[in-house]
């Protein structure tokens, strides 16, 4: 029953508190509200509100701001 910024929070607390850009930040923010919207049948916030964090958790570790050259 997280919102999205707590979601966010706890993504980033899960994770290290990675370094993420503002671009980046700002897409998991959209992700974070979309990715729940509409879903309030107990099966679908049973699936979709834990995939919610461990999409934001991996996209923290293996997204563009992750990558090292």
């Amino acid at each position: 029953t997280q919102t999205p910024a707590q979601a966010l929070s706890a993504a980033q607390r899960m994770t290290g508190r990675p370094w993420t850009s503002a671009q980046s930040r700002a897409a998991l923010a959209r992700y974070a509200r979309s990715s729940v919207a509409d879903k309030t049948a107990d099966w679908q916030e049973e699936h979709y509100w834990p995939e919610r964090l461990r999409v934001l958790c991996h996209m923290m570790l293996a997204g563009p701001d992750a990558q090292v050259c």
